[in-house]
C-alpha cells in the first residue's frame, strides 16, 4: 500500500507472527516437539495452527500456503500472496476495542478503508506498510482464551458480522493478566513468549515513519551508524529491530525472538538439538545476552535467547550486528 497519514494505534506489544508453511503436520511438529511450544488450537479445514506457552492466545500461528482461509477478503492483497512460505503477518495487541475503533477511524479520515474483521475471540483491523507486510491490529474479546483456545480444533474464521462505525466500542480491557506459562519438558527449548522480530528494510527512515505514525510505537533506541532501529509499544522493551539493507542483507523478514526460561542451559539446548539433527546456525554470548538461532523445516529463521544482564538497548553500544540479526 503507499504511504499514509498518521493513524498510532496504541499498540500494546507483539501477539504473535504468521508464518506462511508447507505442511502443517510438519510445523506444528517442530513448533511443539523441538522448539517447545504448546499448540493452543488447530483449524484443519482451513490449514491453520496456534501455539503458545501462556503469553497469549498464539504466539505463533502457521497457514498452509494457498491454505483456503487466505480467500478471506481481510487477508487478500495482491495475487500470489501466500504461494510461498514465509511472514504473513504481525499481530500487534491493542488494550480495548475503543483503541481498536479509533485507529480504524483515523484511517477513514486519511481516506483509507482498512480490512477488518470480527473471529470469535477478538477484533482487527489489517494494514500492508510499505515494504509489502501485512500487519493485524487486534483487541481480544475475552481474558479468559483458553476457553475457546483448548488446544484442539477451533473455528476462528466464521466471520461474524462486524460494523466498526455503528458498533459501541467497548473501553474494558481484555488482554490477559493471569499470564501462566507452561513449558514442554521433553523439548530442547523453553520458550516463554514471543518478544520481538527483526526485519530488513530498503528504506530504514520510511520502516521507522511506519511503525511510529502508524504504529503507535515509540523508538527506543536508534544507532545510526549501523543503521538499526528498535521500536516499541506501550508494554513491551521493544517489539520490532528495524535494520538497513545491505549487502549480504536482503529486505524481508529475518526472524522471530522468543526469551526462554532464565535457569535453561542454552549451550545444553544447543546440544540437544544436535543430537536430534536439528542444527544450530548461530550461537553468541554478549555480557547481556545469549542466543542460539535454528530454522524451522521451512527454512524461516528464530532466535532462542536469555538475557543475563538488564535488557536495556544502550548497553549495545560497541556491540556487533549479531545483536540484532
Amino acid at each position: 500500500m503507499a504511504t499514509i497519514d498518521k493513524i498510532a494505534f496504541p499498540t500494546r506489544r507483539i501477539g504473535h507472527v504468521n508464518l506462511f508453511i508447507a505442511n502443517l503436520e510438519r510445523s506444528m511438529d517442530f513448533y511443539m516437539h523441538v522448539c517447545g511450544f504448546e499448540q493452543t488450537g488447530r483449524e484443519t479445514h482451513n490449514g491453520a495452527g496456534f501455539l503458545s506457552n501462556g503469553n497469549t492466545n498464539h504466539d505463533i500461528g502457521v497457514v498452509v500456503t494457498n491454505a483456503p482461509v487466505l480467500d478471506l477478503p481481510a487477508l487478500q492483497d495482491e495475487p500470489g500472496r501466500g504461494a510461498r512460505p514465509g511472514l504473513n503477518h504481525f499481530g500487534w495487541e491493542l488494550a480495548t476495542e475503543a483503541d481498536l475503533v479509533g485507529g480504524y477511524k483515523r484511517a477513514l479520515a486519511a481516506k483509507q478503508k482498512l480490512p477488518h474483521i470480527d473471529m470469535g475471540t477478538g477484533r482487527s483491523v489489517f494494514i500492508f506498510d510499505d515494504d509489502g507486510v501485512q500487519h493485524q491490529f487486534y483487541v481480544s474479546k475475552t481474558r479468559n482464551w483458553r476457553s475457546v483456545y483448548t488446544g484442539k480444533e477451533v473455528e476462528l474464521h466464521a466471520n461474524p458480522p462486524w460494523d466498526p462505525l455503528t458498533e459501541p466500542a467497548s473501553r474494558e480491557e481484555t488482554f490477559d493478566l493471569g499470564v501462566d506459562i507452561r513449558r514442554a519438558e521433553s523439548a530442547p527449548l523453553h520458550p516463554m513468549r514471543i518478544t520481538h522480530a527483526v526485519m530488513v528494510t530498503a528504506d530504514l527512515d520510511r520502516a521507522t515513519r511506519f511503525y511510529t505514525d502508524v504504529a503507535g510505537f515509540r523508538v527506543v533506541k536508534r544507532f545510526a551508524d549501523r543503521g538499526v532501529v528498535y521500536v516499541g509499544g506501550s508494554a513491551a522493551r521493544h517489539d520490532i529491530v528495524l535494520v538497513a539493507a545491505r549487502d549480504g542483507l536482503a529486505p524481508g523478514f529475518h526472524h522471530a525472538a522468543f526469551e526462554v526460561w532464565p535457569g535453561d542451559d542454552l549451550k545444553e539446548a544447543a546440544a540437544d538439538l544436535r543430537r536430534r539433527g536439528i542444527a544450530v546456525e548461530r550461537e553468541f554470548d554478549r555480557p547481556y545476552k545469549r542466543s542460539l538461532f535454528i530454522s524451522d523445516p521451512d527454512g524461516i529463521r528464530l532466535e532462542f535467547y536469555q538475557y543475563l544482564a538488564p535488557p536495556a538497548p544502550e548497553r549495545r553500544d560497541g556491540a556487533t550486528l549479531a545483536d540484532a540479526v
